[in-house]
Parts: C-alpha cells; structure tokens; sequence
C-alpha cells in the first residue's frame, strides 16, 4: 500500500494532514463511483462511433481502481487516520454480505464446472470474478461519507438516464413505424430492451422521490424531466416486468410518503397524472406504430389471467389445459427448472454461471429471478444472507424514517424498484452493479454515525 501510495499522483495522495488524505480517498472512491453513473450515456457514444464496448471489461477496470484503494485503507487503518463508527444494523448488514461473497467462493469449489463458475465473458457477466468486483465497488460507494458527494452522483445518474431516453427516443425514430422499436444496439449496456427496463424500474422512482422532496428547483426540473420520459421509454420497451416494478414501488412510495410529510400530496398528484399520461401516450403510440407486439393493456390481462391460473393450481391442483409451464410468459416454466436444481443441490448450488451446463433448456440459461439464482447457482444460504442484509438494511431505514433526508428516501426507492424487478427479470450484470452502488450508498446514509444531514 505505501508502495502504491508513492507512485500516486502528488494531486491526489500527498502525505501532509490526515484529514487532506482521508478526503483525497473519498474523492478517488467517488470519481470511481461517478463513472458507473455515466456509464450508460458513454455507451451510447461508442456504440455511435462503431466501437464495441464491453460491459464486464468496464466493470473490471473499476474493480481494479477500487482493489487499488483498498490497499491505500489498510494503509490508513494502520496509521489510525480513518476510523469511522458503524451502527449496529448496517455492521449485521456488512456482516452479512461479507458471508454471501464467502459463500460464492465455497460453493465454487462444488460447481458443475469450476471454469465456468470461476470466470465469465463479456456477453453474459457472471463468474466469481465479478462478484469481487461488485464487493470492491460496494466499499466505494460505502465509503462516499460527503453528502455533497451523493449529491453529484444521484444527479448524474438522472441526468444520464435522460440521456438514455433520448438516445433510445431518437433510435425509436430512425426507423419505419411498425417495424422495429429499438435497435438492440442501442440499447447497450443491456443487451436489449427489457434489460434496459430495469434500469428504469431504478430511476423512477428515484426521480419520484426528488420531484415530490426536493426544494431547489433544477434539482426538481431534472426530476420531473427524468420521471416523465423514463416512463414514456419504459412504456415503449413493452417490457412489462419493468412496468409493474415501477407500479409496485411507486404505491409503496406514495404510502411512506404520505407518512413521512402529507405537505407532497400536491406533488404525488403531479407524479400520478405524469404516470398516467406518459402510459396512455405510450399505449397510444403502441396502438399506432407497433403493431405485432402486446400493449400495455394487454400485458396487464395476461398478467392478471396468470395470476389466477397459479392460484387455481394452489388450490385445486389443476391449472388449466395448458398448465403452468407459459404462465408470467414462460417465466413459471423457468422458476421450476430452478426450484429443481435446489432441491438437489441446497447447500452449495450447482456453480454460478452453470445454468448452460445442468439446465441448458432453460431460456438464456437463466431463470429470470435473481433469488432463485442465487439459490440455485450457490446455495441456499447465500439466499439468506443476501435477504438478511437487506432486512438490516430496512431496519436501519425504519429507524431513521422520520429524521433521513430525501436523498437517502430516493436511494432507499431506487433499491426497491431494483429489488422488485429482480424477481422477474435478468438482472445480472445488467443493473445489478448500481444496485450494489444503491445499496452502499443507502448503508452510507443510514449509518447513524455519519453526517447525513
């Protein structure tokens, strides 16, 4: 570490006061941490100038950067120059993740095959390699203490979600009418529509809580502009897993909302209205112009028919002729597939990322919920590590519901949204890495030991 330490830029490491060296590290983690945010509209940009960026090679290059920092800590801790005091649910917090990356590492050893299990490529992201490299980004995003630091981030991250629909509005445009939606080029770093869709189920209801919270009015602006074209985009991706995650957050939204300060029932009615007009406007738009896919509506009534043919199966046993196996568009059939890997591997999973190898019949090899892929890939107790750090998490957010500020309010949604759209949907690698920047920085904020004010 004083190795590295050396060979620093004299910018950005240069050995005078302990506090100058603490905030140089908080500022590398947030520069770190920043380019994350930007990633998606920096995408965009390569993909205009022909060159073919890959998503997991970006990735470990931050975890090199951070890896980097994390050796300058140790040196830190050492001198007695960074201590911080961590409360109680957000150290049961830390605990636990630390015991789900432990538990990828054991449940390696068990995998189908350890190659696969072990590293990744660029198309599908997985591996144990890129579970360190999403630990690494945590700590960065955990040790972002500045409030103005947040500030920046969450403001980036709006700004270049705008970025994202516009870009994604334009490519919309450039082709006929009624042919081709969105080039799946452009719709990199997700690989394609539906994986963008969960992108969105973050930003809105981040954009919901700073345009019903925020006081100074670019702040609000930059919201109400995020929320109503992530919407409109959303509603034309047709991607409903991301539709009915941003559903579900927002009316959890608007309850906590309320209870925290019933002063933003003018402005919840604003974002309901928006909600509404940019989902009629894209069902309009839908009806017009893309003709051979489902519209909103009916995504809706599909999803309420498989809603009812799961419950019949519950208690009559008997789910109809056509059974289960298309229910939640094909998604039950997959659910199974996995439920089967569990019961015959519990405790150490068949290996992640060796879904190609034991259930090559699965669709993309995954089963489109992230918690029965983490217990079918490493076990179930990887599963209840990784719910046990968000249940101290949420308890962490119910002890400072009354006094937290907005901001940690928006982070906290944003890793709802994440949450909920997690369980229909291919979320790894394509969102889950600001999930894991959500969730260190929402750990950040709550700690009741640091200025949050």
């Amino acid at each position: 570490a004083r190795s590295c330490e050396r060979y620093i830029p004299y910018l950005l490491f240069n050995n005078v006061e302990t506090g100058k060296r603490k905030f140089n590290e908080e500022y590398l983690h947030f520069l770190n941490i920043l380019i994350l945010m930007l990633f998606p509209a920096i995408n965009f940009i390569a993909v205009i100038f022909k060159f073919n960026a890959s998503t997991a090679f970006v990735y470990y290059i931050f975890a090199l950067i951070s890896f980097i920092i994390v050796l300058m800590r140790f040196n830190y801790a050492e001198a007695g120059a960074y201590k911080r005091k961590i409360d109680q649910p957000i150290k049961l917090a830390l605990i636990f993740l630390g015991l789900f990356l432990v538990w990828a590492v054991i449940s390696t050893f068990f995998a189908t095959d350890k190659k696969l299990a072990l590293f990744d490529y660029a198309e599908r992201g997985e591996g144990l390699c890129m579970y360190f490299a999403y630990a690494l980004i945590f700590v960065g995003a955990f040790n972002i203490r500045s409030q103005g630091f947040k500030n920046k981030l969450l403001f980036a991250f709006q700004i270049f979600a705008i970025a994202v629909c516009v870009f994604g509005l334009l490519d919309f445009a450039s082709f006929q009418f009624g042919e081709k939606a969105f080039d799946w080029n452009f719709a990199n770093p997700w690989s394609n529509p539906n994986h963008q869709a969960y992108f969105f189920a973050m930003v809105i209801p981040l954009s919901a809580v700073f345009m019903c919270f925020a006081k100074d009015k670019i702040n609000k602006i930059v919201s109400i502009v995020s929320f109503t074209l992530c919407n409109f985009t959303l509603c034309l991706n047709n991607s409903f897993g991301g539709e009915l995650s941003v559903l579900v957050t927002l009316i959890l939204f608007v309850i906590l909302g309320l209870i925290k300060d019933k002063s933003i029932w003018k402005m919840l009615l604003l974002a309901l209205g928006i909600f509404l007009a940019t989902n009629a406007l894209g069902y309009l738009v839908q009806v017009t112009c893309i003709k051979d896919a489902p519209t909103i509506l009916q995504n809706y009534n599909e999803f309420l028919h498989d809603v009812v043919r799961v419950f019949k199966y519950i208690f009559t046993g008997n789910a109809g002729d056509s059974g289960l196996a298309t229910a939640g568009t094909g998604r039950w059939g997959l659910w199974y597939e996995c439920f089967k890997n569990i019961c015959s591997h519990p405790l150490f999973g068949i290996g992640i990322n060796c879904q190609t190898v034991v259930n090559p019949n699965l669709a993309s090899s995954r089963p489109h919920n992230e918690l029965l892929q983490f217990a079918s890939t490493m076990g179930v107790p990887s599963l209840l590590f990784y719910i046990s750090a968000l249940v101290c998490l949420c308890v962490a957010f119910a002890r400072k519901f009354r006094t937290m500020n907005y901001k940690t309010f928006g982070i906290f949604f944003a890793c709802v949204g994440y949450f909920v759209s997690s369980l229909f949907g291919v979320t790894l690698p394509y969102t889950f890495v600001y999930h894991i920047v959500f969730i260190g920085l929402l750990a950040s904020s709550l700690n009741v030991q640091d200025d949050v004010s």
